[in-house]
């Protein structure tokens, strides 16, 4: 059975067998190489902590996603994941790449993340960039790299899975909850922003207002109120805070408020603060990224208060686009497929974010690729039935949860 892999080309030839290739990278280590198929296109690994050219390619693209920039990644490397980033470019111009976060698991196993990438510049064929990024995963000798694709990704996906590129099933990690969002377009004036708005949500707004809740700006000594909000809404709600550690939006705050790529509002009563929300300030976008609520005055509605006034916040600063942060994708789908707005919703969240009248935007989903041949054919044929089997994706969960530390964020 071997020998007929290696003659339909689906093992690597290798003096040491057929998955000796699977801890080894295929190509000897090197930082820089011409594109073989094109030679005024130059690829470059840059292990850099920070790298100020590539966040301004980043800030300048039409999504503007921060996970992309050296400064969240250097936030990610005091969680033990490695930033490194593959830069594509013709004449000492950047194309494209993108930011891969890396962890090696007793000394051996690599995998890693490429989260809200590759980024590419308008006109540029995907496939110069998708080429650099695969030949980047083999130089680091990376068993398996999970992708979370720009909101837009439709537009490069079939490159990708031309050259190997996989969907990764939702047993396999890492957990991704954001499969669609909600995004308000800030272009029209704040009275028409307003009519957009729900007639209940625009209610329970205005009975903030006369409860005498305010919404300020916070700061780098707000942050530990915003972190203890945070976790007492996630109690609440029975789930465990999706970022990377106790620390890290202290670490997070450090590399991105110098650069005014975030900020802190608060909404306030009688001097307490009861709810806070983080926002990711990037090019023309501002992200709703967290929320924290003490449930306090839960019927004076201080959160819808706070969310509309983000809205207006990044709206009077000159952004473009607000994403609220995140809905149900099956609400995002059936509504999609014409399901009236006034059904029933599967999550609480949507319903609520919905109601600032945003447009949905669902991503194209979550993907995996396996640089070692024999492992993507292994995947491919009996990979996605033996994880469907529940005995073998506790185990496989079990060792991932025990070999790498939170990836999410």
């Amino acid at each position: 059975m071997i020998r007929g892999f290696y003659r339909a080309g689906l093992l690597p030839i290798t003096p040491r067998g057929p998955f000796h290739a699977m801890s080894q990278p295929t190509l000897p280590m090197s930082s820089k190489l011409t594109d073989p198929k094109r030679p005024d296109v130059e690829w470059h690994i840059s292990h850099e902590p920070s790298d100020k050219e590539w966040d301004g390619f980043v800030a300048r693209d039409r999504e503007s996603q921060c996970e992309q920039t050296s400064m969240w990644g250097e936030a990610r490397a005091a969680f033990r994941w490695k930033a490194w980033r593959v830069i594509v470019r013709k004449e000492g111009r950047i194309l494209g790449g993108a930011q891969c976060f890396e962890f090696k698991a007793k000394s051996i196993i690599k995998v890693g993340y490429i989260c809200r990438g590759p980024v590419i510049e308008a006109g540029v064929e995907p496939e110069w960039i998708w080429d650099a990024i695969l030949w980047a995963v083999r130089q680091r000798g990376i068993l398996y790299v999970a992708l979370s694709f720009p909101y837009w990704g439709d537009e490069i996906l079939p490159s990708f899975l031309n050259r190997g590129g996989l969907p990764r099933p939702p047993q396999m990690p890492p957990a991704v909850w954001t499969q669609a969002t909600s995004v308000i377009d800030l272009a029209p004036d704040e009275d028409a922003l307003a009519e957009k708005v729900r007639k209940t949500t625009r209610k329970h707004i205005r009975r903030a207002e006369r409860a005498g809740l305010t919404v300020v700006e916070g700061s780098s000594e707000d942050l530990e109120r915003f972190n203890s909000l945070m976790l007492s809404l996630c109690r609440r709600r029975g789930v465990s805070p999706n970022v990377p550690g106790d620390t890290f939006v202290a670490l997070l705050w450090s590399k991105l408020a110098p650069a005014g790529c975030c900020k802190l509002l608060l909404s306030k009563l009688n001097g307490e603060t009861i709810s806070s929300m983080l926002l990711i300030t990037m090019g023309a976008w501002v992200r709703a990224w967290r929320i924290g609520w003490s449930g306090q005055e839960e019927k004076s509605f201080p959160n819808d208060l706070l969310y509309w006034e983000s809205v207006l916040w990044a709206k009077r600063h000159g952004f473009r686009h607000f994403d609220m942060g995140g809905i149900d994708r099956r609400d995002a789908d059936e509504l999609a497929a014409g399901r009236p707005p006034e059904g029933s919703f599967h999550c609480s969240i949507t319903f609520f974010k919905l109601g600032f009248g945003g447009n949905i935007l669902r991503m194209p989903g979550e993907y995996c690729y396996f640089p070692n041949p024999a492992l993507r054919f292994l995947f491919r044929t009996v990979g996605c039935r033996l994880l469907e089997n529940q005995a073998v994706m506790r185990a496989l969960l079990g060792l991932y949860s025990r070999l790498f530390p939170r990836s999410g964020g």
